[in-house]
């Protein structure tokens, strides 16, 4: 991603509700997996979900761009992040849920990416 564009993430999705959508995600989470304490968001983005998962929830990220790590670090000061590729990544944590958002496994653009991203979660 240009540089320039991941600086104007947020105001080019500024149409999502990502309360709505963390509510819902929520909502969804606890209903299938009550017992949830700690989630891992993939290919986090600018963290704006997780702004309002932190309410329930401890939620980290991961994202490839190191720009969108930073906003999503500086936006969630509570949660850690890690400048990863989502297809190989490895943390020394585990977690409750692991989620990717918003079509992002679609980076994963091959059968091949695709089968080591859901190895990874």
């Amino acid at each position: 991603m240009h540089e320039n564009t991941e600086d104007l993430y947020d105001l080019i999705y500024s149409f999502k509700d990502y309360k709505k959508e963390a509510n819902d995600i929520k909502e969804y989470i606890l209903t299938r997996f009550p017992h949830t304490k700690s989630i891992l968001d993939v290919a986090c983005g600018t963290g704006k979900h997780i702004e309002h998962l932190n309410d329930s929830f401890k939620v980290d990220g991961i994202d490839i761009s190191e720009r969108f790590v930073e906003i999503a670090q500086n936006r969630n000061p509570s949660s850690t992040f890690w400048c990863r590729d989502m297809t190989s990544f490895k943390l020394e944590k585990h977690y409750d849920v692991v989620m990717c958002l918003f079509s992002a496994i679609a980076y994963a653009n091959t059968y091949t990416a695709l089968t080591q991203t859901l190895k990874q979660m």
